[in-house]
């Protein structure tokens, strides 16, 4: 067992966080599924739009800064950023990070664009639910996390860590917060688009640490086929020139 871990590459994620991270990525696809099939076909808001929507457009829907906010979600900022995270990953030659960055957040996204025609909620002619800006946030601020969790090198303090990533998370939530605020979309749709983008990164990182630990399980068996048959040669080639 010593020999596997030295042998695998450092994992996305520890072993200790793994069953949280299963739970939390479940926990996103039945909440994405609920809210689906809820307000599928519909173009009003939900009871529980119409008791956050207009308190936040009320609080916040003039405040001009709003549409600034907005567009940290768009596609162009979403893929400014993953862009540089994939860099700083590479720079840091993390390839399972970056891997991580450039299949998931793309996969939340096309995800969030499939899923939009079959809710069909669509109050203006247009399908809203999910929310792709939450989406595409929410999917690199939670990449993010999961690089900052149990980075190899350089160790970056447990306390930076923890405030690096709930900025980060802070962001995403005002994001979805600005969505509701200037009309774009229901508290709903910024929600199941976090679930998703969520979701998304959280399993493809299992997936990829999955993938690799079995790789590195099947090259530590067969180093250790060739060890033994590297014994068993002088044996055999003995047994063979020694007289009858």
């Amino acid at each position: 067992m010593e020999r596997l871990r030295r042998t695998a590459p450092h994992p996305l994620l520890p072993a200790s966080i793994r069953p949280l991270a299963a739970a939390l990525a479940g926990f996103c696809v039945v909440l994405t599924v609920v809210f689906g099939t809820w307000f599928a076909g519909q173009t009003g808001p939900g009871w529980l739009d119409s008791s956050v929507d207009g308190r936040v457009q009320g609080l916040l829907g003039s405040h001009p800064k709003m549409f600034y906010v907005v567009s940290l979600g768009a596609p162009v900022s979403v893929t400014i950023i993953s862009a540089a995270l994939l860099v700083a990953c590479l720079a840091m030659r993390r390839g399972r990070g970056a891997v991580l960055v450039a299949v998931a957040v793309p996969a939340a996204a096309a995800l969030t664009e499939l899923l939009k025609p079959v809710v069909d909620r669509a109050p203006y002619g247009i399908s809203i639910f999910p929310s792709g800006h939450s989406t595409g946030i929410f999917a690199v601020v939670v990449a993010f996390a999961v690089l900052l969790i149990d980075p190899p090198r350089p160790r970056i303090r447990v306390v930076v860590r923890v405030l690096l990533a709930l900025i980060a998370l802070l962001t995403a939530v005002t994001v979805a917060v600005a969505l509701v605020a200037v009309r774009w979309h229901y508290a709903t749709d910024t929600v199941a688009g976090a679930a998703v983008g969520t979701a998304v990164v959280l399993a493809t990182a299992l997936a990829l640490d999955l993938v690799c630990a079995l790789g590195a399980a099947g090259r530590l068996s067969s180093r250790r086929a060739a060890e033994w048959m590297g014994r068993r040669a002088p044996r055999i080639g003995r047994r063979r020139t020694s007289p009858d």
